[in-house]
């Protein structure tokens, strides 16, 4: 019985950490295909930020995200995109963020 209880928090430990490891980005072995050219709409409202389409990685696969307006957070004014950049063990994603 003892034996059962320690696989069960070896496993949840693994769990977590796996779950840990994916929140800081993972890395993938071929670049993303080429940006999309979006059709940029006018604006809702003068308070609305435009915030680019980016490619996120799901499955195997590059997954095309449309870009959209958005408000920005308090105190925020402008949005800096994220990119894939090419590290020596493969392409990872920054992500983007307010400024």
């Amino acid at each position: 019985m003892k034996t059962l209880k320690y696989t069960g928090i070896l496993l949840a430990l693994i769990g977590g950490s796996q779950l840990l490891t994916g929140c800081s980005g993972y890395v993938v072995a071929t670049g993303p295909p080429p940006m999309v050219n979006e059709v940029i709409v006018v604006s809702p409202s003068p308070r609305h930020v435009w915030m680019p389409g980016y490619y996120s990685y799901n499955r195997g696969n590059y997954v095309y995200n449309n870009g959209y307006y958005r408000i920005p957070p308090r105190g925020r004014t402008s949005y800096t995109q994220g990119n894939w950049h090419n590290t020596p063990k493969g392409y990872k994603r920054n992500k983007g963020h307010w400024n």
